[in-house]
């Protein structure tokens, strides 16, 4: 419950509604906050030599700032935690996709959203980092049963999700 004022110093109990935020705890003086960094791997720039690429990373991008702001925010994490992210462009170049998956994991991330062009090679290499991976759109048919992927079998958009061992 939520203490509502009146404006004139007494405050009144309100039911807290289902999508009230929750209430936000102080942090721990026994943990210290932290800031958890996800790597985003997007795909919403054109190369010069690519003007038919059509940046579907465009769209996403401003939904992945929304929603950690709105984490942030609305939705705090336990003990001040909170949350950052870093874009890393693909242009959609599996190459270059691959290329920043690994310099994203030097720069110490804690998960990867992304990428969506490709992720079976991206995918792998979470894995064998230990890192989460959920990419939210994928071209790519691929099935492969393993602990480390859950590659369903849609006709649409499949997705590749990673799970750390």
């Amino acid at each position: 419950m939520g203490v509502v004022g009146d404006g004139g110093g007494h405050g009144r109990q309100q039911q807290r509604r289902p999508w009230d935020p929750p209430p936000v705890e102080a942090p721990s003086a026994s943990a210290p906050a932290r800031h958890f960094n996800l790597g985003y791997l997007t795909g919403s720039e054109r190369l010069p030599e690519d003007q038919e690429y059509k940046r579907p990373g465009l769209i996403v991008s401003g939904a992945i700032t929304l929603a950690v702001e709105e984490v942030n925010t609305n939705y705090p994490l336990v003990n001040g935690h909170r949350l950052n992210f870093t874009v890393a462009e693909t242009y959609g170049q599996e190459e270059m996709s691959i290329l920043k998956t690994a310099k994203l994991w030097i720069s110490n991330i804690s998960a990867y959203i992304g990428p969506q062009e490709t992720c079976v090679h991206e995918a792998r290499m979470a894995a064998a980092f230990n890192l989460p991976m959920i990419s939210y759109y994928s071209p790519h048919y691929y099935k492969r049963p393993s602990s480390h992927f859950d590659c369903p079998d849609y006709k649409l958009q499949p997705c590749l999700v990673t799970k750390p061992v």
